[in-house]
């Protein structure tokens, strides 16, 4: 009979030691938690990275697998510019080759499940890519 995890499989993180690069790497656990804000109200979404799905206040926001990915690069990378190229390479580990118009389509669709709690965190760069700012 399978034991359950123990409690240390779950590290939570906070958003500054993201946009650190603190805990970023082979050592990143299963579970990640990001502050999203919209005027004075605070939201808290959470990533559960083994069953790719992203919770907001206990509800799962209906991500697809693609647009998962996308969000989790993102939140791994908060502060920093991600190019369309950088964002295809995430993506491509779903399907072959994603084109810059497949990578605008996730970014629209994961700006629009996030868009009731945080407004637009996800920023357009352009001519450079996108930049996920909770």
């Amino acid at each position: 009979m399978p034991s359950a995890q123990p409690a240390t499989d779950v590290v939570t993180v906070p958003i500054w030691a993201v946009r650190n690069r603190w805990a970023i790497g082979a050592d990143f656990d299963d579970r990640l938690e990001i502050d999203l804000r919209r005027g004075h109200v605070r939201h808290t979404l959470v990533l559960q990275r083994r069953e790719m799905k992203a919770l907001v206040h206990g509800a799962t926001l209906p991500l697809a697998p693609s647009e998962f990915l996308l969000l989790e690069h993102f939140a791994t990378h908060s502060g920093q510019r991600c190019t369309v190229e950088e964002l295809s390479r995430v993506l491509s580990v779903t399907q072959n080759p994603v084109s810059a118009v497949r990578v605008r389509l996730v970014v629209h669709r994961v700006r629009k499940e996030l868009a009731p709690f945080g407004g637009n965190v996800i920023l357009t760069l352009r001519g450079q890519g996108y930049r996920f700012q909770p």
